[in-house]
């Protein structure tokens, strides 16, 4: 674009050029001067923004340029050259007052746009900058968080990789419990068929010879008899001694008689029905048979064994609805643990310890009471809950099924309503209480 006065100089050159060169054409000037005005006013147009300075756009300007135009074009038509061309002069003049102004204001209108622009690019450069530090707390906030959730992640993914390897080892370790319980349920259930078997033909074998047992109690009785009846005298070849030891094998045979017998038609009782009925019992006569049997089958095995043993059965103790089978098998399995019981302690050759074990019953309000009383091993309480469990034993033999005690607890409680309580000192004693209500 053409600078102020460049536009100035050309604007003369054409004024002159309208009044002096073309005299002759008056009724064309006022179309050039018309076109003049109109150029500069396009050439101010294109060369400004909005702010652009508007001197020579002042109507009071352009009134003023309108006169001295007006007044030289009257003069050329009167040939008054002289005059049109101080018109013009003063035109010129008119002219760079206004383009002065017009400087002027460009200049104020560059500043002010350069003043503008400024503020609104330092407001934008503002405005980006506190964007840029809000993102920057965000990026940092972000980055922060992101790296605690990292951590939490981490922690996490370890945690739970040690609960996982925690409970892998805590089911590993359970599931070798399980199997080892599994592998010794087999070999108890497979002991409790063969004790079963065994029981089976020691039924049989009670059974085929209970009469056999009868008819040996009752020769016993009548050799007792016949030998209270001789007289064992100097006279009739006896000296004292060998009459007191007659007298003494006589009554080792009936007693042994009788345990027999006894031991028979225990082992004949043994084939327990569930479903059997109660009756009438005497409990003193079942807890003597009972305990007779037990004794017996311990010396049996040991002979050499001494253990103290002991009845204290209530007198007239009135007789109660059980099952006797049942009854029978109860009592046989407390009383093999408590005489198993003395026997582990006495191998322990624990100095001045002598074994006992007793049986006792009591008549007490609502229910008959049975006592099994040893001094034994004893039971610590995590024992005692375990010991009604199927299949747990304390005895490392492998004749122990681990069963006794849980048909014992079933036979008081369910079948019986009654209850089978446990007390005992580790070391000490254990007592077995077994309770058959009345009512």
């Amino acid at each position: 674009m053409k600078t102020i006065e460049e536009k100035k100089d050309s604007y003369l050159h054409n004024a002159v050029e309208s009044v002096f060169l073309r005299p002759t054409r008056k009724a064309e000037m006022k179309y050039i001067f018309s076109g003049i005005f109109i150029v500069l006013i396009i050439i101010n147009i294109c060369t400004v923004n909005a702010d652009e300075p508007n001197a020579i756009h002042q109507q009071h300007h352009l009134d003023a340029l309108s006169v001295y135009k007006k007044n030289a074009d009257d003069y050329v038509a009167k040939n008054l050259n002289r005059f049109g061309l101080n018109q013009l002069h003063n035109y010129s003049i008119a002219l760079d007052t206004m383009y002065k102004a017009e400087l002027d204001d460009t200049v104020q209108a560059v500043k002010s746009n350069y003043e503008k622009a400024h503020l609104t690019r330092s407001t934008t450069i503002t405005n980006l900058n506190q964007q840029i530090q809000e993102l920057t707390v965000k990026k940092e906030k972000a980055k922060t968080g992101f790296s605690g959730l990292l951590r939490k992640a981490a922690i996490a993914s370890v945690i739970w990789l040690a609960i996982v390897l925690i409970l892998m080892q805590v089911r590993s370790r359970a599931l070798k419990r399980v199997q080892a319980r599994l592998d010794a349920s087999k070999g108890q259930l497979s002991e409790s068929e063969r004790r079963m078997q065994l029981g089976k033909e020691l039924l049989k074998t009670g059974q085929e010879h209970g009469a056999d047992a009868v008819k040996l109690q009752g020769a016993a009785v009548a050799v007792q008899k016949t030998a209270a009846e001789t007289e064992y005298t100097e006279e009739n070849g006896f000296t004292r001694a060998e009459a007191d030891k007659i007298k003494v094998l006589v009554n080792e045979i009936v007693r042994t008689a009788s345990v027999n017998s006894k031991i028979t038609d225990t082992l004949i009782a043994q084939e327990f029905v569930s479903g059997g009925d109660k009756v009438n019992a005497n409990l003193n006569q079942l807890c003597d048979q009972c305990f007779e049997l037990v004794y017996n089958g311990v010396k049996s095995e040991d002979p050499d064994l001494k253990i103290v043993v002991s009845k204290d059965l209530e007198k007239n103790l009135p007789p109660i609805k059980l099952v006797p089978d049942a009854v029978i098998q109860l009592l046989v399995n407390v009383l093999l643990n408590a005489f198993q019981s003395v026997k582990e302690r006495q191998e322990k050759n624990i100095k001045g310890y002598v074994p006992k074990v007793t049986i006792s019953t009591r008549v007490l309000p609502r229910f008959l009471q049975v006592r099994v009383h040893d001094n034994g091993e004893g039971m610590t309480d995590d024992i005692i809950q375990q010991v009604s469990e199927p299949y747990f034993t304390r005895r490392t033999a492998s004749n122990a099924s681990g069963l006794g005690m849980y048909f014992a607890k079933k036979i008081a409680g369910e079948m019986h309503q009654g209850e089978l309580k446990i007390e005992s000192e580790p070391g000490n004693k254990t007592d077995v209480y077994i309770k058959f209500f009345t009512s």
